[in-house]
This record gives structure tokens, C-alpha cells and sequence, in this order.
């Protein structure tokens, strides 16, 4: 190694190449440090503002200030001493070998080693590589003691130094999605980012701050699971692993009973284990809310009281939509039935796009003035969460539709009636009603009013929509119009009245609303929300003789689904703002998190401080689920990924089956072959120690070693890498080929609601083990 002195005399500063990555404890867990598996030239950061270089290891005279996150080259290493240059965008390391003239380098001296952050990546699981996610959260006895030294608005302080004395103009909220990057040298706050890579030319950006290690906890690498909805107590979430054996005495912390008012990132629960495909109990933690606010209330406009529990089922409704889809499935509509399966596939693509509505059901109703023997399908189809089952219902019914109608006019009125009954378990839900339909109600043959069907729809709550298809010059076609709009005007004005036990704000209250529907563009008519009127509405007609476009159901439906999120949203915002304020006086710790909380002293501001922070406390749990057992039917493994481990985990697959399965004539022991080559090359590239040799590692476990995921598939449980090649060519090639399923399948959903999460900013991934290899891909090959 060069000495300063001949350093400044030879025409060219050589940078140093990094180091090997060792293991880097924080907070009990062994991780490792984030250098690269291949040695790159030395950029490290500066990890505090101000930071100041010296002259010399021994003398202490500053010469230079780095910024927060400044990069530099490390050009020597002598004990806890590195010697940096500044950092030249404008030179290509690689390209000159890590030589950077003399001429052109700028020395910034000496620093200390625990001054910077020496390595790009952030800290990784040091049995799997994988790289760490943590949460942020108000756990520890500090961020409970001291809320208002850490928390601001509620939102997280971030600070440019370790010693958390001088904040940045960053902030963060609880449960978001971070990288840990370092600790401080007392261990009392770590370095974190909002990715999980950083580079001179981002590191300002993705590097958010130093934070209270107390307001970050490790949440795992990518192995997670879901509960399924019906799962008994035994497969919930329990503190201790001696309380999961004995679920007969302890109740678990969660249950499936209080997964529905929780977030889709709430209900991922990482998989903690540094070892965990043959564990039969795992190592867990969710994010919850430990404050117990059940003794508080506020007053409504009406002036009743609303408590918390009212107060949370207000939220919680509003935030289930059921949506019933009421079609009229007579002759007059039937040159518009594939327009109706268009408007359908639309919305397809809407709900798996859009992030406005999350948490959807879908149900249908179909009407026509007479039915006979022939239709042996359904008039109603139940709600669920697919919408899928809608298209093929309306598929089926249009098929029966072989008989003409004996009236121009059609039971409107029953269909509402068979909306309204399917949305009365769920009244006090989000409920929108879609008609797409001809004309107005068969009064003679119905034997529902439009007072009986108005009351209905009042006492479900239902938003209108409705969409005429075609409007002939008959006047049954414009009774529809009337009927539409007495039903939207009458509704809306009780609809109006029902919500007022939910508002808070009387500023929110129109004291002289005005119902009339207002002329829009094109034919589309709505009530004048917020403006004019406390509620939504919409109706479509077309100009007569002409047949309505299908794309102007979708720009109507997302308008009303806007409108409704946001009033949602509006009402749940304010019922919280006066809980977190005059709503707080009773509030104390839930009794079961006593453990978390027996130092804290709650009073009056630290309660303000959490009243709005939700699942806020990163609590750590057990659960029972042993690969290949009965449990696994009640858990649902997966991966939680970023947008990189995303990529790269399909191009892994695409990867593995171009090597295997591609080509035109498959041999089964050249595939078995090259599969175990790849396997063993992959492992000594990144690293990765294995209990057993490969060859006698299972299908599942070489699984997990490359993905994380935790396979139910019995056949991969049983069957190892060395009797792969016994199993017939077809079970063999079903394998393989089951990687391109499994790539497709991600290429194919990858920006779909199911399986994109955006946390912090940041997309995630939600993998279901129906989209990986050696699940439902393999049933599809065979």
C-alpha cells in the first residue's frame, strides 16, 4: 500500500477496491455489510452533515467539510482511518482501472471510518443474501416516552446525524417500508434509506436520515405468508411460542377474524426465521395499534354520540365497496350484449389498475319482463371479489336469451328490489348500484312500487348509476330516463339525511342542498357533488336514435367511484382529526400489549401524539405452520418484493427454463443436469451455505434457496435434486416448464392491484404461491 508521501509524488492516486462483506450485528440480529459479492473501486458517504476530514491520522486540524451523503473515493485504509479524494463524476473507475491523476484529484485527507458509509447496499440477511426491509414504527420506550422529540404531525423525525440533534427536512410516516444501511456507534439510531441501493448519483434522494433505532424494526427479507380468512386461533398470531402450544389457554394477538379492516401490506407477515423451510413454528411480527381508545366518543352533527367502536366501523365500512351490476337482459337490449361484455372487460382492466378501490365486491342481478324453462341459470349472482364470475354469469344468461318479450316495458323495479336484497346484509357498507338498461318499469306486471323500491335502495345506502343503452323514439325508452331520475332525486335526499350520523363537521352539512340532476356533456347527468349535494349520482341516456358509447360507462363509473372514495375519505379524515383531539381523554394501553408498555406513562399528548397512527407498533409474533402439514392449508406462503428483486426473481425463472424446458425435443437427464449446474453455481456465486449437500437438498428447499419461498407442494417436499431424474419425463418437463408459467404469470400481473403495493413511494410485490413454480403453473402443464 502506497504511503502519503509517495502518493503525492507519483503522477496517478490508484482507488482502492472494496473489501469482503462481514457479518454487522444490529440490535441482536446478525446481518451482513452491503460491499459488493464482486469488488468494485472503493465509493464510500458521508453519514452525517457537518463531518469533517483531518490532515493527518494524528492531527486533529480540519481540512474539509462533507455533506450529508457526499460520495468519495477511499484511496487508502490504515486501522480505523481512510484517506478520500473527492469524487469525480466525470471519471470512469472501471474504464481507468482506478487510477485518477494526480493533477485533476482533489485530497480531502483523513476521516474516520464510522464517519462514512463504506458500502453501497444496505445491510442483507447473512444466511440467504437477501436484502432486509424494515418497517418504521413507534415501538421502544423512547419514541413512547418522548413522542414530541421523535414525532411531528405524525410523522417520524429523520436527522442528519446519529446523535439525533439535528433533524433534516425529511420525515417519514409509521409502517412504511426502509433499508437499513448502518448503525451508530452507541447503537442508538441506524442509517436508513428508502431503497435498498445507492449510488453517487441518487445517494441524496434514497438516503432518508438517521432515525431512533426504537423507531425501526427488521421486518424480514422477502419470505412471508398470508392467513387465510377462515383460519382457526391455532394458525393466528401468538406472542410467545410457548402460548402457540397451548392455543387452548392463550388467545392469539390475531386471528382471521380481524384481518378484513387491515391494509393488503398489513396482512403480509414476514417469515423471520434466519432458517425456516423445515421450521414447524416461525417467527413473525405484524404491525398493530396497542393504544385502547374504546372508552372515548364524540358528538355528530344530530348531536349523538359517537364512540370509538362506532367510529372504527364508520372507517371500516367505508372502506368495503360492494358493487351490484343490474342488467337488463331483454330483446331490446340484445344488440348491446357485446358491448355489455366490452364494458365488463374494461372494468377489468380499471379494478386491477386502479388504486382508488381496494377492497371490492362484485355481484350481479339480471331482469327481463318474462323467463322461461330454457333459462335454468340464476337471476342473481351473490358478491365476491371477482369479477371475473360476473362476465361469465352474463355470458351464461345471454346465451338463454332465446325468446322474444312480450312487453316493450321491463321489470326495472324487480331488479333494484334483487340489488337492494343482496346489499341488505351489508347496508351500511359502500354500496353502488350500475343499471344498464333499455326502458322504464313494467307497471302492470311488477308488483314493486317505486316508493318500495326508493325505500330499499335508502335503507342500503346505494349510490346510482344508471346507463341507457340505446334510446329508440318509443316512449318506454324515455320512461327509463324518469324513472332513473325520480329514483337518483328521492334516494339521495334521505341518503343525505343518513349520513349526517356520521359527520362531525357541520361545515360539511348543506343546509339548502339542491337534488336536481345538472346536465353534463354528452348525455351524462349527476347530482352536483360536493357542490350542491351531500351524496352521488349518475345517469346516462343517449340521444334518441342513437345507441350509447361503452366507453362512457367507464369515464361514469370512475367518476362516481372518485366521488365516493373521496367522500369516504372526507368523513373518515374528520372523525379522526376530533378523536385526535376533543376525542381523547379516556384512552390507555390495550391490556394484552402490557409486556410492550409496563415503562410508559400515558398522558393526554402522548395519546395525541398515536391517535391517528392506525397500526403504528411493529409487534413480534409467532405462528404454527409446518411445510407439508395440515396448517399449511390455513397459510398462504409468498414474496414480498421491491421492484429490482421483482425483475430479477423472473428473469431467474425465464433463466432456468430457457435452460431446461426451451427447446424443441426435451431430454429429461440433460434438463436434470444443467438444473443441478445452475443450482450449485448460484450458490457459490452469492455465497449461500447449505446444511446438506445439493444433490440431497428437495425440490423445495433448492426452491427456497434461490426465491425464499416456502413451496406446499408435497411432490417438491419429497423428491431431492438427485431423484429428479427418476421421475417420468412428463412429471420432469411439467417442472420446468412450470418457471415460464411462473414468469409469465409475473410479467403478465405485475402492475395489477392484486399484486402491486406502493409503500413509501416505492412499488412492492405481493407473490401468491399461485404464481410461482410447482403450483398452479404445474396443475396448468399437466
Amino acid at each position: 500500500m502506497l504511503s502519503g508521501c509517495a502518493l503525492l509524488q507519483r503522477k496517478i492516486i490508484v482507488v482502492l477496491k472494496t473489501p469482503h462483506s462481514e457479518n454487522y450485528v444490529v440490535d441482536g440480529d446478525t446481518l451482513i455489510e452491503g460491499y459488493a459479492l464482486n469488488r468494485n473501486y472503493w465509493i464510500a458517504y458521508s453519514d452525517r452533515n457537518p463531518n469533517a476530514t483531518r490532515t493527518s491520522r494524528e492531527n486533529e486540524m480540519p481540512l474539509k467539510k462533507l455533506s450529508f451523503m457526499e460520495p468519495v473515493c477511499v484511496v487508502q485504509e490504515k486501522g480505523d482511518y481512510v484517506k478520500i479524494l473527492k469524487y469525480n463524476a466525470d471519471v470512469d473507475l472501471a474504464e481507468t482501472k482506478g487510477n485518477v491523476s494526480r493533477k485533476t484529484a482533489r485530497n480531502y485527507g483523513w476521516i474516520k471510518k464510522e464517519h462514512l458509509l463504506l458500502w453501497p447496499a444496505s445491510l442483507q440477511n447473512s444466511a440467504t443474501r437477501y436484502t432486509v426491509k424494515a418497517v418504521t414504527h413507534f415501538g421502544g420506550n423512547a419514541i413512547l416516552n418522548q413522542p414530541q422529540r421523535f414525532i411531528t404531525n405524525d410523522s417520524l423525525l429523520l436527522f442528519t446525524t446519529p446523535s439525533l440533534q439535528t433533524p433534516s427536512d425529511k420525515k417519514i410516516s409509521a409502517g412504511k417500508i426502509v433499508y437499513l444501511y448502518k448503525q451508530s456507534q452507541d447503537g442508538k439510531s441506524v442509517l436508513i434509506g428508502s431503497e435498498s441501493l445507492v449510488t453517487p448519483e441518487n445517494a441524496n434522494q434514497i438516503m432518508l436520515g438517521w432515525i431512533s433505532k426504537d423507531a425501526v424494526a427488521i421486518w424480514g427479507a422477502r419470505t412471508a405468508f398470508n392467513l387465510y380468512a377462515n383460519a382457526p386461533d391455532s394458525i393466528g398470531l401468538y406472542r410467545t411460542e410457548q402460548e402457540l402450544n397451548v392455543t387452548d389457554v392463550f388467545k392469539p394477538l390475531l386471528n382471521s377474524n380481524g384481518l378484513r379492516a387491515r391494509s393488503t401490506f398489513e396482512n403480509i407477515f414476514p417469515v423471520r426465521n434466519k432458517n425456516c423451510y423445515n421450521s414447524k413454528t416461525l417467527q413473525t411480527g405484524y404491525l398493530e395499534n396497542i393504544m385502547d381508545y374504546t372508552h372515548n366518543s364524540v358528538y355528530n352533527v344530530l348531536g349523538q354520540s359517537i364512540d370509538y367502536q362506532k367510529y372504527q366501523k364508520i372507517v371500516s365500512d367505508g372502506d368495503q365497496i360492494n358493487i351490484v351490476f343490474v342488467f337488463d337482459i331483454s330483446d331490446n337490449n340484445k344488440k348491446y350484449f357485446p358491448l355489455i361484455k366490452s364494458v365488463i372487460q374494461d372494468l377489468q382492466v380499471y379494478f386491477d389498475t386502479t388504486n382508488q378501490l381496494r377492497n371490492c365486491r362484485f355481484g350481479a342481478v339480471t331482469y327481463r319482463h318474462n323467463t322461461h324453462d330454457g333459462d335454468t341459470v340464476a337471476s342473481v349472482l351473490p358478491l365476491s371479489r371477482n369479477l371475473q364470475q360476473v362476465e361469465k354469469y352474463i355470458d351464461k344468461k345471454f346465451a338463454k336469451n332465446l325468446y322474444a318479450d312480450e312487453s316493450i316495458y321491463q321489470p326495472l323495479f324487480a331488479g333494484l328490489n334483487e340489488a337492494c336484497n343482496m346489499l341488505q346484509p351489508v347496508k351500511d357498507q359502500t354500496n353502488i348500484i350500475a343499471v344498464i338498461g333499455t326502458t322504464g318499469n313494467d307497471d302492470a306486471a311488477t308488483t314493486y312500487s317505486m316508493e318500495q323500491v326508493i325505500k330499499k335502495i335508502i335503507y342500503v345506502q346505494a349510490r346510482m348509476l344508471f346507463f341507457q343503452t340505446i334510446n329508440k323514439t318509443a316512449d318506454a325508452y324515455n320512461d327509463f330516463m324518469l324513472d332513473a331520475e325520480k329514483i337518483i332525486f328521492n334516494s339521495a335526499t334521505s341518503i343525505a339525511e343518513l349520513k349526517k350520523q356520521k359527520l362531525v363537521d357541520i361545515n360539511d352539512v348543506i343546509t339548502t342542498p339542491s337534488y336536481n340532476i345538472s346536465n353534463g356533456d354528452s348525455g351524462i347527468y349527476s347530482l352536483d357533488y360536493p357542490r350542491q349535494s351531500m351524496t352521488q349520482g349518475f345517469a346516462v341516456f343517449p340521444k334518441k336514435g342513437t345507441v350509447m358509447q361503452a366507453g362512457v360507462f367507464r369515464k361514469c363509473f370512475d367518476s362516481l367511484a372518485k366521488q365516493v372514495t373521496s367522500d369516504n375519505r372526507n368523513v373518515s379524515q374528520k372523525l379522526t382529526e376530533y378523536f385526535r383531539t376533543i376525542g381523547i381523554k379516556s384512552t390507555s394501553f390495550r391490556p394484552e400489549f402490557a409486556g410492550y408498555t409496563e415503562k410508559v406513562n400515558l398522558n393526554p399528548d402522548m395519546a395525541k401524539s398515536f391517535t391517528t397512527s392506525g397500526n403504528s407498533f411493529f409487534i413480534p409474533a409467532y405462528v404454527k405452520a409446518e411445510p407439508g402439514s395440515l396448517d399449511m392449508q390455513n397459510v398462504s406462503f409468498g414474496l414480498f418484493l421491491n421492484e429490482a428483486e421483482y425483475d430479477k426473481q423472473m428473469e431467474l425463472f425465464y433463466h432456468i427454463y430457457a435452460k431446461t424446458a426451451s427447446g424443441e425435443k426435451f431430454r429429461k437427464k440433460k434438463a436434470c443436469r444443467r438444473y443441478t449446474r445452475f443450482i450449485k453455481h448460484y450458490l457459490a456465486t452469492n455465497k449461500i451455505h447449505t446444511d446438506e449437500k445439493v444433490k440431497w437438498m428437495t425440490l423445495g428447499n433448492v426452491l427456497y434457496s434461490y426465491t425464499g419461498f416456502i413451496s406446499p407442494n408435497l411432490l417438491y417436499n419429497k423428491v431431492t435434486l438427485y431423484n429428479l431424474k427418476s421421475l417420468s419425463k412428463e412429471k420432469t418437463l411439467n417442472i420446468f416448464n412450470s418457471y415460464k408459467y411462473a414468469a409469465d404469470a409475473m410479467q403478465e400481473k405485475k402492475n395489477t392491484a392484486r399484486v402491486r403495493i406502493n409503500n413509501n413511494g416505492h412499488s412492492y410485490y405481493w407473490i401468491s404461491e399461485d404464481m410461482m413454480p410447482g403450483t398452479v403453473q404445474m396443475t396448468k402443464a399437466e
